[in-house]
């Protein structure tokens, strides 16, 4: 009876393997990723990172080490190390990556449907073009951009760059354009000394 049963569990763990690899992407031939030794744990640490993401808190493998530690002293979990090629696998199997950010977006001020709406109503009764309206954004930029990767001899113990002595020193561009869409010529702005 014992070997008909195991049997039986046999068929159906190489059926579920089977299926598994025919829902497979078809780029990998093999599945490597195992299944969570705690499972409970993952989920946890999951949601807390999604959490953290819907915040906008920025969220980095040692925070998740940190919290996946604490949580596991928390529940008593004596055999878990918590190492950095966990967090790897543990990524991996729930879908997760590092990111680099984009861009940090301005938070809007309040009610500012009704400050535009106000705007535009003003504009109409002082007979404003939309050409007249404009939007300027400075930039400062450097004279000299020196890479900080060069090519080099193997075992070269240290590595010096020469540069122009010039890449802390810095002018601002100043780019306009209206609301009809005119770009308006740039304009650079430098720094000079004040003469008595």
């Amino acid at each position: 009876m014992f070997w008909l049963t195991s049997n039986i569990e046999d068929d159906t763990r190489i059926e579920e393997a089977k299926n598994d690899l025919i829902k497979a992407d078809k780029s990998k031939k093999t599945l490597r990723s195992c299944a969570p030794k705690w499972p409970k744990l993952e989920d946890y640490v999951k949601k807390w990172i999604i959490d953290h993401r819907k915040n906008g808190i920025a969220v980095s493998t040692k925070m998740i080490l940190i919290e996946v530690r604490r949580l596991a002293i928390e529940t008593s979990i004596t055999d878990f190390a918590g190492t950095t090629s966990w967090c790897e696998r543990f990524t991996i199997r729930n879908g997760l990556s590092m990111h680099t950010k984009t861009t940090i977006a301005q938070k809007l001020p309040l009610e500012y449907e009704r400050k535009i709406t106000e705007f535009q109503n003003m504009r109409k009764k002082l007979c404003f073009e939309i050409g007249q309206l404009g939007n300027m954004d400075e930039v400062p930029l450097t004279f000299d951009v020196p890479s900080n990767k060069t090519v080099d001899v193997k075992g070269a113990k240290t590595i010096m760059m020469k540069t122009s002595g010039n890449e802390k020193i810095h002018y601002t561009v100043v780019l306009a354009c209206c609301a009809d869409g005119t770009k308006l010529p740039p304009s650079l702005i430098f720094k000079r000394k004040m003469l008595p």
